[in-house]
């Protein structure tokens, strides 16, 4: 049993459920269901983009050997949070690959 397990009250008796089990009873659509898929997708963002201006530190070289370009890098720290900078990235890879 998991810290995340509620008991309920209901026939006058007590049930256990499981957290997961109670988000399976919502929709989809419902909006506790979206916002916290959308929270969950910035905050996961937002770990990314920490992990990329880690990548700053590195010489140009450096970069160069994984695929990036300090400008790239730059400019996918600056995209909002709702666009994902790993597509954008290896969008710009892929144009910059296919131009030369």
């Amino acid at each position: 049993m998991s810290t995340y397990d509620l008991y309920l009250r209901g026939d006058s008796k007590i049930r256990l459920l499981d957290v997961k089990s109670l988000f399976k009873a919502f929709d989809a659509e419902h909006p506790v269901v979206v916002l916290g898929r959308a929270l969950s997708a910035r905050l996961t963002e937002r770990k990314y983009r920490k992990t990329l201006s880690s990548l700053l530190k590195y010489d140009d070289h450096v970069l160069d050997d994984i695929g990036m370009t300090r400008g790239e890098l730059l400019m996918a720290l600056e995209l909002p949070l709702s666009t994902s900078a790993k597509m954008a990235l290896s969008q710009w890879r892929e144009e910059r690959r296919i131009t030369g």
